[in-house]
């Protein structure tokens, strides 16, 4: 689950460490010219509260399931013309939660379908593909 944090790096903490919501991974807007360094708030093994009161396809109570990223940015500002407009979106966090969405993505099913299927023939050409 992705969100925006709609506020700055050091309020964003704040507010996912000591708040009412929590995630499981913050990626912060790039400062400078070094690495952005993904920040694990809580394990994934651990429930967080992010989706509040949620529904996706036939599902209800996505934060029992959800693995959550919340990604630095103003989100949108009402321009003089009254459209919405986004904060931009740095290339570098992109390309650095798309790679965090794949990673994710393919441990965390891994880890499921580890629970159900550990030692058979289709969990380990799972594992190959994921």
């Amino acid at each position: 689950m992705l969100h925006h944090t709609a506020d700055d790096y050091d309020r964003s903490l704040t507010t996912l460490t000591q708040g009412p919501v929590s995630v499981h991974y913050l990626v912060p807007a790039p400062r400078g010219a070094g690495a952005l360094t993904v920040l694990q708030l809580v394990d994934e093994s651990r429930r967080v509260w992010h989706a509040g009161k949620s529904y996706w396809r036939g599902r209800t109570h996505l934060n029992d399931t959800a693995i959550s990223i919340e990604i630095e940015n103003d989100g949108y500002r009402h321009s003089a013309d009254g459209s919405l407009r986004w904060a931009p979106w740095p290339p570098q966090q992109i390309a650095v939660v798309t790679a965090l969405c794949l990673w994710g993505g393919n441990h965390f099913w891994t880890l499921k379908l580890n629970d159900k299927l550990a030692g058979s023939p289709l969990m380990a050409r799972l594992t190959e593909i994921l």
